[in-house]
């Protein structure tokens, strides 16, 4: 294949609203909740995530941060192309969720 001229830049706002997304998916609340921070890390990402979880019988809140943190690594390297070294989860706040009678 051959070289195109020009460079591709993706910026952090791009890289914050994809990890946000898969944390927003982690953490059971809506996509627009999570805030995420991204810095370098010796060339891979850093993702650092504040958000609330909402937990469900059974669940506890620190396998839940636990299960983010890990997607926001590999799901979240697979959907960028970058390698994201660390994702942190800052949890602001814990709710219950409603389970759906039928």
């Amino acid at each position: 294949m051959a070289a195109v001229p020009g460079r591709v830049v993706v910026t952090a706002a791009a890289y914050q609203r994809v990890l946000g997304a898969v944390a927003a998916d982690a953490l059971g609340v809506p996509r627009r909740v999570p805030r995420v921070r991204v810095s370098d890390e010796a060339g891979s990402l850093r993702a650092e995530v504040r958000s609330p979880v909402r937990v469900r019988a059974g669940e506890t809140v620190l396998a839940l941060a636990r299960d983010a943190s890990a997607r926001v690594q590999e799901e979240g390297s697979r959907l960028t192309g970058a390698a994201v070294a660390t994702g942190h989860i800052h949890i602001t706040a814990v709710e219950n969720r409603k389970e759906r009678v039928r």
